[in-house]
């Protein structure tokens, strides 16, 4: 299972996520347009049968995020959200299950709109960055990234005992739909890791070998519609399916 995955599992265990499309500017060509509806499809063989979470994104008139309402059709069926205000360098998550307040974030914005801190009752964090590339893993303060050419190349442990060496399509920019991208979206409301190009690999030399591997698919826009990981052990597999506003 990729980095992501792993740290994402107490966040999926509310099924309930946010995003924040306008408050990022991409370096594809490609038109900028809403993410309106994400599924989010996942399966181990480990650990079947799979488990599916469905992503409503709602925005204010001015672009920014207002609600994300999270659903996982196949099993108990409730909505939850996560509701959103704005202020001057910082941005509140609240975050609804059952219809029932269950907790709020701050999350503070460096000049770039990047989080360079986010706290709760239950925790804190603070990322560092060297320009908008981020430094401090987001998921663990016990890596640390990698840069070259524009892209985070590899995170290394602290301890040394593991690392992640990550490849990258040389002919497709970083856009949206990206696997960072959206693994990031759905923990944090806006991407943390900006590549220049889409990411291709991610090996795991100290775990087997493991390799993730990424494909996406476009539409006629050349938005990216669907981002599909596989693993090399052919244990885990997770799919985004992207729909647009227009």
């Amino acid at each position: 299972m990729s980095l992501q995955g792993k740290f994402l599992a107490t966040f999926f265990t509310v099924a309930v996520a946010l995003i924040s499309i306008s408050c990022h500017k991409s370096k594809s060509s490609a038109p900028q347009s809403k993410i309106i509806y994400i599924i989010d499809s996942q399966y181990s063989q480990t650990n079947p049968p799979g488990k599916r979470y469905d992503y409503a994104i709602l925005y204010n008139p001015d672009g920014t995020l207002h609600n994300i309402q999270s659903m996982t059709p196949y099993t108990n069926g409730n909505i939850d959200s996560m509701i959103f205000t704005y202020a001057s360098g910082f941005v509140l998550r609240k975050l609804f299950v059952n219809g029932m307040i269950n907790g709020m974030d701050t999350f503070f914005l460096n000049s770039l709109g990047d989080i360079y801190k986010a706290t709760s009752s239950a925790y804190s964090y603070a990322l560092q960055y060297s320009g908008n590339e981020i430094i401090t893993s987001a998921y663990s303060s016990g890596y640390t990234n990698v840069w070259s050419g524009g892209n985070n190349i590899k995170l290394i442990n602290a301890i040394g005992s593991d690392s992640i060496i990550n490849t990258f399509y040389s002919d497709m920019a970083y856009a949206p739909g990206e696997y960072y991208y959206m693994t990031e979206f759905l923990q944090w409301g806006r991407p943390l890791t900006h590549d220049k190009n889409l990411i291709a690999s991610s090996i795991y030399p100290g775990n087997l070998s493991t390799i993730d591997n990424y494909t996406y698919t476009f539409d006629s826009k050349n938005r990216i519609i669907s981002c599909i990981l596989t693993e090399s052990t052919n244990k885990y597999y997770e799919s985004f399916q992207l729909q647009y506003d227009n």
